[in-house]
């Protein structure tokens, strides 16, 4: 299992693209969230991509506006932190880190016991960004052999997403 994980993480694959080329814009779209007990809800959303310092740091402002006039703004900026490897800036001394591969940006981070893991990628002009998360309490765990090694298999069950497909504005 491992091998295969290695022989993929050097996939041509992630030499193609660069962020933020063609990332740089406005968008909006309507943003599913979902939770594990079946209650699903939309928000309307709009981001925000913009450089501050070239090829250095962007702005990131992820605004919701629900159908019941309640709003919320999220600022944060993103920094290069080396090649492939940014962090987000959430303004406070917290730092998220980003790596970028597959024309996707990638994070995994947790809070209170609580996993989250996010992408957002760029797909034909348009941005995706998916969420989701849940209780960092293992639901199943097996240890499996291979060859002349023992793995640990841990389960965790995710219970909550928000989805949403940023369309570019004009």
């Amino acid at each position: 299992m491992k091998t295969i994980l290695f022989l993929l993480s050097f996939s041509p694959l992630s030499l193609l693209a660069q962020f933020p080329t063609g990332w740089v814009g406005h968008y909006s779209g309507q943003m599913a969230i979902s939770n594990s007990s079946g209650r699903t809800d939309t928000i309307n959303v709009e981001l925000l991509i913009e450089p501050i310092k070239p090829d250095t740091s962007w702005s990131y402002i992820m605004k919701y506006h629900s159908v019941n006039n309640w709003n919320m703004e999220k600022a944060y900026t993103i920094l290069r932190n080396g090649e492939g490897k940014f962090l987000m800036d959430e303004g406070d001394s917290l730092f998220l880190d980003i790596t970028f591969m597959n024309n996707c940006l990638y994070s995994f981070y947790e809070l209170d016991n609580t996993y989250f893991s996010s992408t957002i990628r760029l797909l034909d002009g348009n941005i995706l960004f998916d969420l989701f998360g849940g209780k960092r309490t293992i639901m199943h765990s097996k240890d499996v052999k291979e060859e002349n090694a023992t793995f640990t298999v841990d389960s965790f069950s995710p219970e909550f997403a928000q989805t949403v497909i940023l369309k570019r504005k004009q």
